[in-house]
């Protein structure tokens, strides 16, 4: 795993995607699919651009709420 952001390559497989954000791969790829990452298909496979997906991050940055006890 890369020390910092800057350490990851500039396209990415899924499966590093998917070691970055601490994901199963197949996570990765419904995510794609439904237009969540923003991935790209070329042929079979999926790609992402570092940035791209540094910028998707820095973009969905919100607080989540606390859960609820029962």
């Amino acid at each position: 795993m890369p020390d910092t952001a800057a350490d990851l390559p500039e396209v990415m497989t899924a499966a590093e995607v998917a070691e970055f954000l601490r994901l199963n791969p197949k996570t990765v790829y419904a995510a794609v699919n439904a237009g969540q990452l923003p991935g790209r298909r070329v042929g079979k496979r999926v790609v992402f651009w570092r940035d791209a997906l540094l910028d998707w991050l820095r973009s969905n940055e919100r607080v989540l709420p606390a859960k609820r006890g029962k």
